[in-house]
């Protein structure tokens, strides 16, 4: 055993040595062999893929347009990115999206190496451990292997931060708060504006615990706001030229506002991310419960204390995680991944800890951490059983492959964590983190495939299309807008109205329709003309048909329609 820890070491030294090589070794493990794995996915990932087709074209990089409309929900730089990979590799889009957000998890996994390295002084060890917290989350996994923005957004978010200390930090004035502004502005430009909002939080966090608020009245910090201010109207103008101005009236208040206030679907109440967060942040919440909690208050008393002589990074990381965290719990908003901006601060607090944690605890979290990995790894070994039997997953017409594998690189992970649970908080760390995303990058590999015919709408809008082409008057029903719109070519007509259904099936020639499988069965007497031709799971949730009617004589006029 001895020899087998001496070797780790070595490893996690050499690795330490090139923390960039490595990391960018462990993505790439991670990301490649999935790449042409799987195709689009409803509901989000098909609307960025259809988004992105104006980009291509040109014709919409200014404003994206979904299902043929203008699209404010999101703003075109991260879009602008994965067209650039795309040119660049010439991979199709699925491949370019998941190309993009694989590099995007590279510069998240980066930049919280910076974050322990560069701000926070850490040694390499503890900073590329910090990485690798960072990346071993089941958040983060996800993230780098679907067509979101979040990570890249992340990165911008974190890299502005990190600008601001060095800010607050040296003589004013100094260029760090334009850098800041600078960073900010593009994370605005991959997601939206709370890549300005977590940065001044934890800058006010920051001056407000120190007492110098007053050093926000310097010029630099002027010539930042000036930034700001110049690029968001500069950006306002160009959207009011491509689409006018009640297109951003309607942008500031149903965009901006209401996923501020009023979210809609993503509404939830306050304390959602105070439960979310230890699942978010799984494994390493198993370990971290055994640090000394009851020592917290006197920490933070002492912290208090020293906060205008002693404050260090070690504050300013605390200050951004919980500055954001109430940030982003204060918006009616809220969704697991949202969070990802303040992992890497909680990451390189982690590391931290991990270090200077008592030895018994942190074999006791770990080997916590390794029965949990085998017991996750017996229950994926057991799901071909018991799959059939699931109300949902057993109405679905496939067989979910490669769970398998997935058991076995679980089970392998479990018994490398059991093995060294006793070495060092950070050499069991890296083994734990490698391990998680190995297996995770098995399951984006044999497992994911497998769900396509259950989660991507390609094959009903395919049909759709041919029908279509053929003639017939598409109309698409009560159904995620934008759905069928990458598959199928270009937009198709859809409506959430049912007069608006009515009048389309009373038109004289043959028609197609699409809706979920509850919707035709609710309205069965109005579709009596139609036939279903398909039934197909999207999403892996809802059962959507696909019915045709063939051409039906014009009703004389004056004559009420036989369909009413």
């Amino acid at each position: 055993m001895s020899a087998l820890l001496a070797r780790l070491d070595r490893w996690l030294d050499a690795a330490a040595r090139r923390p960039l090589l490595a990391l960018a070794l462990l993505v790439g493990v991670l990301t490649l062999p999935s790449l042409a794995a799987r195709d689009v996915w409803a509901n989000d990932e098909v609307r960025h893929a259809d988004a992105l087709r104006g980009v291509l074209s040109g014709e919409h990089a200014v404003v994206l347009h979904l299902g043929g409309m203008p699209y404010g929900d999101k703003p075109p730089m991260w879009f602008w990115i994965v067209a650039g990979v795309e040119r660049a590799t010439g991979l199709p889009v699925p491949s370019a999206f998941f190309l993009a957000s694989a590099l995007g998890a590279l510069a998240f996994a980066a930049v919280t190496w910076a974050l322990a390295r560069r701000l926070a002084g850490e040694d390499r060890r503890t900073s590329l451990v910090a990485a690798l917290l960072a990346l071993g989350t089941p958040t983060t996994v996800l993230l780098a292997q679907t067509t979101r923005m979040d990570l890249v957004f992340a990165a911008l978010i974190v890299a502005a931060q990190m600008a601001l200390y060095a800010a607050w930090t040296r003589p004013a004035p100094n260029r760090w708060p334009l850098v800041a502004a600078v960073l900010a502005t593009l994370g605005a430009g991959v997601k939206g504006p709370l890549a300005l909002g977590l940065p001044v939080v934890s800058a006010l966090a920051w001056l407000g615990w120190t007492g110098r608020l007053r050093r926000l009245l310097c010029r630099d910090v002027a010539l930042a706001v000036v930034w700001v201010l110049a690029v968001t109207a500069g950006y306002g103008l160009l959207v009011v030229r491509a689409e006018g101005e009640a297109f951003v009236r309607d942008l500031l208040t149903n965009q901006v506002w209401r996923r501020a206030a009023a979210a809609g679907g993503h509404a939830l109440p306050f304390w959602f991310y105070a439960a979310v967060l230890p699942v978010v942040a799984l494994p390493w919440s198993i370990v971290l419960v055994g640090l000394p909690w009851s020592r917290l208050r006197s920490t933070l008393s002492e912290a208090y204390a020293r906060r205008h002589v002693g404050a260090g990074p070690g504050a300013y990381l605390a200050l951004s995680a919980v500055s954001g965290f109430l940030l982003l719990s204060a918006l009616s908003g809220k969704f697991f991944i949202y969070l990802a901006p303040i992992i890497p601060p909680l990451a390189v607090l982690g590391a931290r800890a991990l270090r200077d944690m008592d030895p018994a605890a942190c074999a006791r979290g770990f080997t916590s951490v390794g029965l949990s990995c085998l017991g996750l790894a017996v229950a994926v070994a057991c799901l071909p059983l018991v799959l059939p039997h699931l109300p949902l997953v057993g109405s679905w017409p496939i067989e979910v492959r490669g769970l398998l594998p997935l058991a076995g690189a679980l089970a392998a992970t479990a018994l490398a964590v059991l093995a060294v649970r006793k070495a060092p908080g950070l050499t069991v760390a890296a083994v734990t983190a490698l391990g998680l995303v190995l297996s995770l990058a098995v399951a984006a590999r044999f497992v994911a495939g497998s769900l396509d015919p259950v989660m991507s709408p390609r094959a009903s809008a395919e049909e759709i299309r041919s029908y279509a082409d053929r003639g017939y008057v598409p109309l698409v029903f009560r159904t995620y807008p934008g759905v069928y719109a990458w598959h199928a070519g270009g937009p198709l007509p859809e409506t959430n109205d049912v007069a608006a259904l009515e009048r389309h099936v009373a038109t004289p020639g043959p028609v197609v329709v699409a809706m979920p499988r509850k919707y035709w069965d609710r309205h069965q007497a109005l579709l009596t003309s139609l036939h279903v031709v398909s039934e197909r799971w999207i999403a892996g949730e809802t059962l959507h048909v696909v019915a045709v009617r063939d051409a039906v004589p014009p009703t004389p006029t004056g004559e009420p329609s036989p369909h009413r």
